[in-house]
This record gives C-alpha cells, structure tokens and sequence, in this order.
C-alpha cells in the first residue's frame, strides 16, 4: 500500500535538490514566540462557552498559570451574550484550542444550598483573581456567594478539586476543622493572601483563615488564625498548624503569628506534601523571652512529619565567623517569592545578617541552602568577590528573583559593587551539588541577543525549572531600542546554548496579525514541583500581553523546544499546490480528507546525543501513513517544487528517517516502530541546519492527480550542541 513512498522517485527528486541546493536558504532567526508560540484567548475573541460574547473590558485576563499537560487556567472578563455586570467574568481552563469555561459569576455555587449563586450583593465580587492551577491539573479557588439566605458573615468560600467536579474545601461562618466551636471568620478571603494557596500535583491543597467565636481567645495566646492542608486521596481536610500552638523545640515558645513580615508570606505547599513557611513568636511567653531581635522563624511542617525548624532570627549565620541571621532592627528579610523549595524539602533563602563582623550596606546579606537531610549552609554573602566580574563585589542579592530545581541548580540576581551603573547587574547560576560552580550566566551590558545592536538592561523577573533550564526578564538599552516601545524582553538560557530571544516588546506576531505587543504579565509565584505556576517542568511558558490596539492576549510558548521555522507554505503565497488545492496558513496543500491540509510541528530538544536528543516530529492533517525525511537544502530557495498533490520541499541530500502510521489524523516521529533519535537517523552534528518534511499517502486518486500522495509544509532547525 506504501511502495511509493519507497519507491526510486525520492532519490531523484533528492539528485534534482543537489541541482537546486544552490537556492537555498538558511532558516532566518525568530523568536521562540512565533516559532514556538500558540495563542490562546485574545481581546475580541470568542468566549468558550457563551455564544455572542467576546473577552474584553476593564481588565479582560488575570495572569495565567500552565499545568504539566500543557493547559492554562486564568480568570477572564467578557462582553456581550447577554452577559451583565453581575456574570461577566469567569475562570477558564484548557489548552490552546481547546479552553472550556470552567465556573461563572452568577452560577450556582457547588457545595451550597440551591439559589447561592457566585458572585456578591449586589452585582459585583464573585470570584477573584486568588486561584491556583496544580501541576497535576487539580486547581484552587476563592470567591464571595450571595443570595439564597447569604449574609455577609458566610459571604467568601475556598473550593478545590478539578475543573469538572470542584469542592467546597471551606466556607466563611462554617464550624472550622481542628477548634472547639470557632468559624471560619468575616476575613476569609483578605487573609488568604496572594502567596498563602498553594494545590499540589496529586490534588492536595493548603490554605490558610482567620477564625472567630467558640474556643477563640485574643490573651494571653491568641489562637485566631490557622493553617489547613486538604488531602484529595482522602477528601478530608486538617488543622496543619493553629496560632498560639507551641513552637517546636525547647524552650515552651508559642507562636504568634502564622505569617510574617515578609510580602508576600512564605507559605508553601511542596508535592510531597510538606509546607514551608513563615511565623512569629509570643514576646511574653517563653525562657529565656523572647524579643524583636529573635522572634522570627521558618519552619517545615507536614501531616505526617511533625514540625521542624529551619531557621531562627538570632541563629548563627553559618560561614560567617561569628554572626548572626537577622538585621539589627529585628526583622529578617527571608526570601518570600520565586520558586525555593523542592519537592524533596531543599530550601534556598535570603537572610540579612547582623553581628561584629557586619558593616550595613557592605557585608550584611547572606544566601544560604538548607538541604533536606543537612545543616543551613552559606553560598555567597554581599562583599564577597563576584563570580565572572573581576574586580568587584556583590552587593546586593534579590529576595524576588531566586530559584532553587530539584537537581540542585540555583538562581538569583543581584548587582554589584566596584561596577558602573552600565554594568552593575548580573544573574549568577550554581549547583548545590558541586562546591564552586557559582558562576555569572549574564551581565548588564552584555549584547542582548537577537537584538540589532542593543544590550542587557536590568534583570527583573527569573524563571527555573528542573531540566537546566532560565527564563529571564530584561531590559533592554541601546541598539535598536526606541523609547519603551520595545526595552523589555525574555530570554530562555541553557548551559548548552546561553540566552535565546523568547518574546520582546514591541514584537509582532503571526497569529495576531496587525497587533504589537506592548507588554508582559506572567506569574512567577512558586509551584509545588520547583518551578513557578506560569512555567512548566515540560518547559512550556504562559505570558499574557498587552496589545497595543485590542487590549491583551494569552499565549503559550514551548520554550523546551529547539526553535524552528516553516516554510514552504501549500496555502497559495508561494508555488501553487498542483491542482489549486491549497491549504490553510501555514500548512501543505491539501488532501482528500483535510482540507486545510497537512502540518509538521516540533516538540522537544534538538541536541547532538543521545542524552540531549528529545526531538518528536508530528504530522497532523493526514490521512494515511507518512514518511518523515530529512534534507541539507531546500528546493526553489524555499518554496519548493510540485511533486504528487503537494509541495516537496526539503532537499538537497534527502535521508528517509522512518514510516509511521497515524492514530486518528496524526503521526510523530520518533514513534511506532521507528524509536531511533533523530539526530541518529540524520546523521546530525551540533551546528547543522536541517530541513524536514513529511510525505504521506492519500489514496483517493479522484481528488486532485493520479498520484496517491501528499505532503505537509517544511520545517527548519539548526541543531545545537
């Protein structure tokens, strides 16, 4: 049934491609945006799930958060449909392509008596912009309720759950789990702060209430707040830790405060099920008393595991010769935002220092890491000499731009003393695991690449995951900037191949076209895998811009792929498809059973071993099985040559990677019996610019020529290190 894709005539047609090689081109540079990038909701685009009704208004997305599959979960605000003020927004969930409205103001509330709906008296509230998305999928929320009987002493409830079945984890005025007669108090949803919600892989989620009445008491040990930890498996719902409960250790302390002053608070929610946080102690209970110097604390608390403490203010600062954590006013600046705490319990946090051997402003912060089954140990105190920046020292290290990945790969920024203010910012990269591997991944004033000409500004967000992996917000100067039009951008970095351009400001985008993007908004708060919840381990990054004309947009961009740029387009911009049968933008021409044609993406790392070698190809659009094959040129300079019903588009020196049958409308190489890497199959070396292209059987011969097969589009990549 698939002898002619085996068949003489692709040998010729690769002679033909060493003829024509010649006109070929080299795959032009692109960000990872309109490489890698899938839009997902746009101002002025159709609302999932309403009929009519378009995104749009005052403030039409919420930062977005991605889950491991790939899926986004976001609160938007929408016109039109009949929507009104009091159901105008919504949270949605779901792919690119495939996002489903998940709850509405105005809908019933789940759990509550019918006629409570989601929203507040009389036409606004309803949900907020506090929820959580988990790498599992499982998500988090928080929203006032009204009608029904509501009053505004049980008007704010917390659900959890999954996107179809949510549940009602905790309601305002409702009996609170782990007290003798208290409630859920009147300031349910202010307490639960920004940073004090955190929803695991496997569904459990963590968050913390103000509670009132019953066994609430405000002297001498006030008890009126508590953390909560709900467990899916068990769908059950504990008392983690409750105010005026005794500090672990010796000593009777009591705590005070299950926060800080740290802002946002530390409090989260590892995978395992352990919960790093932040807390204060009684100034009037304790031996000896303790005072403002040393009533600061992080603990690591768990269900199963009991409590334990990190850090104390007062504790010797490890490596520091005799001082101490903590400033000379009593309050220690811990680390309180990025992603610095593993699955496995790894801590990294920031501390100011204060003793005999301190001078303010010139020795008085510390890096530290706390590992799971270890002591806290120093990595870099300011004063010390900067890694890859001869002649000066580090000066300050930012508490809002650090990492820590579960392979012990740190992050953070910082800037410098001994530098000009043209150079006096740096981003530093180490492991935990090998003793002094600090080193400076980039400095301000470094080029900016994919720039024309311009430089690094300012680091000012950081991004890590577990596969070696730095995502890093810039500014830009010099070059080709013009005003603020476009002096931000986003570079992803990897050891292997340094900073790339993922997305600048000012950039246009193909599929939005006439739009400009104006700016940035991501979220950079922790998950409980060791990234952040608009990163993913898989590598996949959600952004939402601004636009410059319609408001703003979401968008994914698999920033874990080896970028690559189609070509060779069946859609009626370049060499007309045989029989006039083109395709959609950006696909091949088209075929018997699909009529916007074929597709060949990319997923994965393009890498020259085995080890680094995770590239899939993936045909969709197809209706038969397709050979997917590998070319050094392009024929016609790009916009290839009529062969079958399609285009042939990759030449030069054609190598045939495999066969593979499709399921439902798709195939992917590496795949079937065809497991072999890619840069096994083509013979591929770091550096090589290759071509490919997926040449598949369509056996109706009555619907454009006599021949039996088809194509999809060209891909280009260059293949790294």
């Amino acid at each position: 049934m698939f002898q002619s894709l085996r068949s003489p005539s692709l040998a010729r047609t690769a002679a033909l491609g060493a003829i024509l090689s010649a006109l070929t081109t080299a795959a032009t540079a692109q960000s990872f945006l309109e490489t890698n990038g899938q839009l997902v909701a746009v101002s002025g685009g159709p609302t999932p799930g309403l009929a009519g009704a378009t995104f749009g208004g005052n403030g039409a997305f919420d930062t977005p958060q991605i889950d491991e599959s790939g899926s986004v979960l976001f609160r938007a605000q929408f016109t039109g449909g009949g929507a009104s003020g009091a159901d105008d927004r919504a949270l949605f969930y779901g792919p690119a392509g495939g996002l489903q409205m998940m709850t509405r103001n105005g809908f019933q509330a789940p759990g509550m008596a019918p006629g409570i709906t989601i929203t507040a008296a009389p036409v606004s509230g309803g949900l907020t912009s506090l929820f959580r998305l988990s790498p599992g999928g499982a998500s988090a929320w928080v929203t006032s309720v009204w009608n029904g009987g509501t009053t505004t002493s049980n008007d704010t409830a917390v659900y959890g759950g999954t996107q179809a079945s949510p549940i009602l984890l905790a309601r305002e005025g409702d009996p609170a789990i782990g007290t003798a007669g208290a409630n859920y108090s009147s300031q349910f949803i202010s307490t639960l702060s920004l940073n004090v919600l955190s929803a695991t892989a496997n569904g459990n989620i963590c968050f913390r209430s103000l509670l009132a009445n019953g066994d609430v008491v405000t002297t001498p040990t006030p008890n009126n707040e508590a953390i909560y930890i709900y467990d899916a498996t068990s769908n059950t719902t504990q008392m983690l830790f409750r105010k005026g409960d005794p500090l672990p250790g010796a000593g009777g302390f009591v705590v005070s405060a299950v926060t800080g002053p740290a802002t946002p608070y530390v409090l989260h929610m590892n995978n395992s099920g352990q919960v790093f946080w932040e807390a204060q102690i009684n100034l009037t209970i304790g031996t000896p008393l303790p005072t403002a110097q040393d009533n600061q604390v992080l603990l690591l608390s768990s269900l199963s595991g009991g409590h334990t403490l990190i850090a104390r203010e007062g504790d010797a600062a490890p490596g520091t010769g005799g001082d101490f954590l903590g400033a000379s006013g009593g309050i220690s600046t811990w680390a309180a935002t990025g992603s610095c705490f593993t699955p496995a319990g790894d801590i990294l946090l920031k501390s100011d220092i204060k003793g005999p051997g301190t001078t303010a402003a010139v020795n008085d912060q510390g890096l530290f890491h706390k590992p799971a089954a270890g002591s806290l140990a120093l990595i870099i105190r300011r004063g010390d000499p900067a890694p890859g920046a001869p002649g000066t020292t580090l000066n300050t290290i930012t508490n809002s731009s650090m990492m820590l990945n579960s392979n012990g790969q740190y992050v953070f920024t910082g800037t410098l003393a001994g530098a000009t203010t043209a150079n006096d910012g740096g981003i530093w990269y180490g492991n935990t695991n090998v003793p002094g591997s600090l080193a400076l991944l980039a400095r301000e004033g470094d080029a900016a690449p994919g720039t024309l000409g311009a430089s690094l500004g300012n680091a000012l967000t950081v991004f890590q995951n577990d596969s070696d992996m730095v995502i890093v917000q810039y500014t830009l100067t010099g070059g080709d900037v013009s005003g603020t039009t476009n002096d931000q951008a986003l570079f992803r970095w990897r050891a292997a191949t340094g900073l790339q351009l993922l997305i600048r400001k000012g950039e246009t985008w193909s599929q939005m076209p006439g739009e400009t993007i104006s700016s940035f908004g991501f979220n950079a708060l922790p998950d409980s895998s060791g990234t952040n919840l608009g990163f993913s381990q898989a590598g996949r990054f959600v952004v939402r811009f601004g636009l410059v004309s319609t408001g703003q947009a979401v968008a994914v961009i698999d920033a874990g792929n080896t970028p690559s740029t189609s070509f060779c387009f069946g859609d009626g911009t370049g060499t007309v498809c045989p029989c006039g049968n083109n395709g959609a933008a950006g696909r091949g021409c088209a075929n018997s059973a699909f009529a916007n044609g074929g597709q060949l993406s990319s997923t994965g790392i393009a890498g020259a071993s085995i080890g680094t070698d995770s590239l899939v190809l993936t045909a969709s659009g197809i209706p038969g099985p397709g050979l997917f094959f590998q070319g050094t040129g392009q024929f016609a300079g790009g916009a290839g040559i009529t062969f079958g019903d399609g285009l042939l588009c990759a030449g030069g020196t054609i190598l045939r990677l495999g066969v593979v049958f499709p399921t439902g409308n798709s195939a992917s190489y590496p795949g079937g019996l065809t497991p072999a890497p890619i840069h096994i199959g083509g013979a591929t070396i770091a550096g090589d610019l290759r071509h490919y292209q997926c040449w598949y059987r369509d056996a109706d011969i009555t619907f454009c020529s006599a021949a039996t097969y088809n194509l999809t589009q060209g891909l280009s990549l260059t293949w790294g290190p």
